[in-house]
Formats: structure tokens, C-alpha cells, sequence
């Protein structure tokens, strides 16, 4: 098996984030998921909702996974 180094995402698609990621390998995409923290939430607690990024090989960057 191939190491794949994957690029740090952009901050805009990033906002929220507190770390917790997991990956997924989905129909030979890529995809990074990870809680989104509002300002006052504890790190047991998060609010904000899922962010959830598919890796675009192409161009070597994340991207928003609808």
C-alpha cells in the first residue's frame, strides 16, 4: 500500500475546528470528517454541527462534500 500525504485544509472550511477528525474512504474518494465548535462549547459538547470534507485529488485540496 502507497502513503498518501494529505494536504491541511483551507481555514475557511475549517472554522470550528478542534481537532476529532475520522476518515472515510467512500466510492474511492476521500472524505474527512469532524465536529464544528461554537465559542462556548466544551470539548465534550460540541454545537456547531458536522464539517464534513472530500478530498479532490486533482488539485490537491479539500473541498466541501455536500
Amino acid at each position: 500500500m502507497n502513503q498518501i500525504l494529505l494536504p491541511e485544509p483551507n481555514f475557511k472550511l475549517i472554522t470550528g475546528y478542534r481537532g476529532h477528525d475520522s476518515f472515510s474512504l467512500e466510492n474511492s474518494h476521500i472524505y474527512r470528517t469532524f465536529p464544528r465548535y461554537r465559542a462556548n462549547d466544551s470539548m465534550a459538547e460540541p454545537t456547531g454541527g458536522t464539517i464534513r470534507l472530500k478530498l479532490d485529488f486533482n488539485n490537491r485540496r479539500w473541498v466541501g462534500a455536500d
